[in-house]
This record gives structure tokens, sequence and C-alpha cells, in this order.
């Protein structure tokens, strides 16, 4: 006769089968408890200092449904609080009148008053220059509609804060932190692309050993746009993963996202062309679709206009990748001369449609732009005219600066495209007066102008060792360098050493020229901590 299965006998010698508690149950580990029947804790609950709880009728809770169940319950507390009294939820922490709340970010709060002023000082400064958010909203509604976009409006209003001077310092760490973990936000994401533009506009200050990081922001934005579906803005944004269509957009939701996609191109393509690096991405596949060109013909004319120069840059640049190399031959220059004339013409036609101060400023930056091409050509190859046409392209850019530094402060609300404007006219302005055509234009005229160049640069500055006020010390030197541009015979040498960075290699040229000719090791270790020695008394007083 065959012998029963192991199993029984085992089943039957063994006695009753251990319990395992409901931690483990829930966590599918094996229990170990030191009882069978549950009166004793299992030596992982122990280990971890937890109630230990055996329960016969058991079913385990998924995370994800128990999640959904508690956010459930917390709104529906919260809609019966507001039935019960609709002031409830904004009486906790009121401390003004105006009701705004004490906000904290990384163990460092902030007073409803600082918040105001704060707020207050964006939309009167800053908001003029970049208009894509709504000046209407309080604080708590855009803390409660947006945490990223609330503290970037915070940290931009705190620029220049005379009664805070360090404010805009520490809250550079956490809201940078914040900024990063806001790229891969699936909840409100157009809001994080605004917060992103407001601060990519006035970036946090920067020390000498300290990278900016709007370069790659700016490509985080671009991306974050395209699948946002900013691009195509009369089309309902797809939930990919759910494959559902959000509701339809009306007409003015339509163009507020066309207009906030004309904002990101814009900015990424001057964020690359301030790096000196090549917007390799075209827009004329979007933005040339008859549709959508229809809707962008609907925004501001100032927009259309900055769009449009955005467009010729980024196709200039792609042509200006064939002319970084050294030496070009006769051939080469004659053909980057025809394209910089080409280019100009275009310009000159946008000129005629330009309507304010601002947009002639915008067509005249983009000028500036394509003059730092001229000096890929050999030294020898420049000519009168060409170094008359760099020397009012300029002029024009510093006039303005100045005419805005004088009548609107512009150094408090100087958004970063100005500046590198502002940094790319100085070294131009430097090459034009410190070579061999400088008689050839109004030398007096330039030198002062650059001279209040320097200090509308020195003004830029909110703390010391920011780009400001290096940048100022910088120029100061170079302008009283008598061995820049020349070689140790005295002879003058206008020849790039650095050609991988388009038109603003003349920039970083300078800056290399700076370091290894002017520039002595213990003078740039000083210059780190105080800002340049000449500069010292002066960064002082304006910085806050």
């Amino acid at each position: 006769m065959m012998a029963p299965p192991p199993s029984t006998n085992r089943d039957q010698s063994h006695g009753p089968k251990k319990k395992a508690c409901v931690e483990c149950r829930q966590q599918k580990m094996r229990c170990e408890g030191d009882s069978c029947d549950g009166t004793v804790a299992c030596a992982r609950c122990k280990r971890l200092n937890i109630a230990c709880v055996f329960s016969t009728p058991y079913q385990r809770v998924h995370k994800r449904k128990r999640l959904q169940e508690l956010e459930n319950e917390t709104n529906n507390l919260k809609q019966e609080l507001q039935s019960i009294n609709p002031a409830t939820s904004t009486q906790s922490g009121k401390t003004n009148n105006n009701g705004t709340e004490p906000r904290s970010i990384d163990h460092l709060e902030l007073s409803p008053s600082v918040i105001d002023t704060c707020f207050e000082r964006y939309f009167n400064l800053f908001h003029q220059a970049l208009p894509i958010l709504d000046s209407t909203m309080s604080p708590n509604d855009v803390y409660e509609n947006s945490t990223i976009l609330f503290w970037i409006i915070v940290s931009v209003g705190s620029r220049g804060y005379e009664q805070r001077p360090w404010l805009v310092n520490a809250l550079a760490g956490p809201v940078t932190q914040l900024m990063l973990a806001s790229l891969n936000s699936r909840i409100k994401p157009l809001e994080s692309i605004m917060g992103i533009l407001v601060a990519l506009a006035w970036p946090f200050p920067t020390a000498n050993y300290f990278r900016d990081s709007g370069f790659i922001h700016c490509g985080a934005l671009l991306h974050m746009a395209l699948q946002c579906g900013l691009h195509t803005p009369y089309l309902p944004y797809m939930n990919v993963q759910s494959f559902k269509n959000d509701a339809p957009l009306t007409e003015p939701n339509i163009l507020k996202r066309a207009q906030l996609w004309a904002h990101v191109v814009i900015t990424y393509q001057r964020i690359c062309t301030g790096t000196g690096q090549a917007a390799l991405i075209s827009f004329e596949p979007y933005n040339e679709q008859e549709k959508f060109k229809s809707i962008l013909q609907q925004l501001p004319a100032t927009i259309q206009l900055q769009l449009q120069l955005s467009t010729l840059v980024v196709r200039a640049q792609k042509t200006f990748l064939e002319f970084v190399a050294s030496p070009l031959d006769p051939q080469q220059e004659r053909t980057l001369d025809t394209v910089l004339q080409m280019l100009n013409s275009q310009l000159d036609t946008l000129q005629t449609s330009s309507s304010s101060s601002w947009d002639t400023f915008h067509i005249n930056v983009a000028r500036l732009e394509f003059c730092g091409m001229y000096f890929f050509k050999t030294p020898g190859s420049m000519d009168v005219q060409t170094c008359q046409h760099i020397f009012n392209c300029t002029v024009k850019v510093f006039e303005h600066i100045r005419d805005q530094h004088n009548d609107h402060d512009l150094h408090i609300w100087c958004p970063k495209y100005a500046f590198q404007a502002c940094l790319l006219g100085i070294t131009l302005m430097l090459r034009i007066l410190k070579g061999p055509y400088a008689t050839f234009v109004d030398q007096e005229r330039g030198a002062s102008l650059y001279q209040s160049l320097v200090q509308f640069t020195l003004s830029c500055s909110i703390c010391q060792g920011d780009l400001p006020s290096r940048g100022a010390a910088f120029a100061d030197s170079l302008w009283k360098s008598d061995k820049i541009f020349k070689n140790l015979n005295g002879t003058f040498n206008g020849g790039l050493r650095i050609r991988n960075r388009l038109a603003v290699s003349v920039v970083y040229d300078a800056i290399l020229l700076w370091k290894s000719e002017i520039e002595q090791p213990n003078e740039v270790a000083s210059r780190s901590h105080t800002g340049g020695p000449q500069f010292t008394s002066c960064i002082t007083t304006c910085s806050v």
C-alpha cells in the first residue's frame, strides 16, 4: 500500500500554523512572531519599533488607493470648513490688512510685509519688461496656484531690496532647487514655464566659482514647452499616458499659449546667443504653419518683431558655423561679408516697421551680434567702412542704455539680455578705439559712452563679486591698458584667440587677454572676494 503523502504527516505533526502580523502581510515579508497566538511582537516590528498587530480578517490595502482616499478626505474636510466659515481658510497666519500669509522655504520664513514688498517691487519694476503674469493675483492666490512661481516672484522682487539686502542670496539655493524639481512637474506646467522665464530674465547673482545654469534651464524650458504643446496652441493638450485630451481651448487661452511660446523661443535664442552657443533648433517649421502663423499675427507687434529677430538670428548662427575655422581664406571672407550684408538688409526692412525705442533697441542688438562676426576675418582685411559700421551700431546700443538708465532707472530692472548686449558692445568698442582705425571714428564720443556704460554696468551690481561688478572692473582695466591687442613690439594684434563662441567670441577673447596680460594672480584672487581693487568702495555703496 502506498504511504500517505509526506505533507499530510507534516501538517499533523507540526500542529497549528503560525499567523503573520498585519504589517508583515502588507509588506509581503516573512513574519517571525515569537508565538502562534499573536501575543508577542514579531522580530521585524521590534526592530522597526512599530506596533505589531495580529488580525485574522485581513485585506491588503493598495497604497495608491489609500493615498487617493486620504486626498479625497482632506478635500472634503476643507470644503466643510469653508462652508462653515469662508474666512477661516485665510485667517490663519494673517498679520496685515491684505491678508497675506507668511511663507517659509528651507527654514527661511518671510513675513507678510516682506512678501507684499517683494510682490509690489516685482510688478512695479520688473513686470514691464516681461508682462506674462497676472498682476491682479494676490500673493496668496499665486502661492496656491504655483509654489515655484510664487518664490521666483519673491526672489526677483528682492533684488535691490534695501531693507533686506541679504534676501536674494538667501533665496538662491532653495529656489534654484525648486526650479529643478519643477522641470518634471505634471501639475501646473504652464505656471512653471512662466516662472522659469522670469528667473532666466533676472537670474540669481553668481560668484566667480559658480557657473550660471541659464543655458541648461533654457534648453529644459524649450522641451517643456514642446511637451505641453505650446508649439500647437490651437490643439488641446493630450495626456499621453491616459490617451485623453483636455477640454477644448477657448480663443483667449489659445492666444495666451501662443504668446507664452513666443517668449520661450525668444528667451531660448537670447540665452544661447549670450553664451556663444548656436541655437540649433529651428522654429520655422512650427511658426510657419498656416493656422499657427495666423495666431502669432494676433500677438502684440513688439512680440512679433522679437520673434522675427530670433528666427533671423537662429538662421544666421547656423550659417556662421561655417566661418569659425581659423584662418579664413580670402574667398571665405568675401562670402562672410556677403552674408553679413544680406542680414543687415533684412534688419533694415524690420527697422522700417518698428514703432518704439525698445523695438529699435532689439534690432540694434541683433546688428551688434552680427558685427562680432567681422572679427573672424584676418585683422588686415578690415576696412574703414566696416569699422565705422561697427562703431555706429555700438553707439546706438550704448545711447539707448544710457538714456533708459537716466530716465527710467534701467539699472534696477535691467534684464540679463540687455546686460549681455552691454558687455558685447564694450568689447566691440574696445577693438575699434584701441585699433588702427580709431582715427576714422569719433573717439571722444566713443570714449564718453564707454565710460558711461562702465558706470552703468557697476550700478547693476546687487552684491559684491557678482557679474556686473566683475564686468565693470574688467572693462575699466582694459580701457586703462596700453598693451591690450598689441604684440610685444607694440604692433596691433586684433586676431581672435577664441573662435568657438560665434559673435560672443570677442567677449571671451577679451576676458582671456584680461586674465593673461593685465591681471596679476594676486589681483585675480583679490577680485574674487572684493569685486576689484579700484571698485571696492563703489561696489560697497551700490550693492545692498
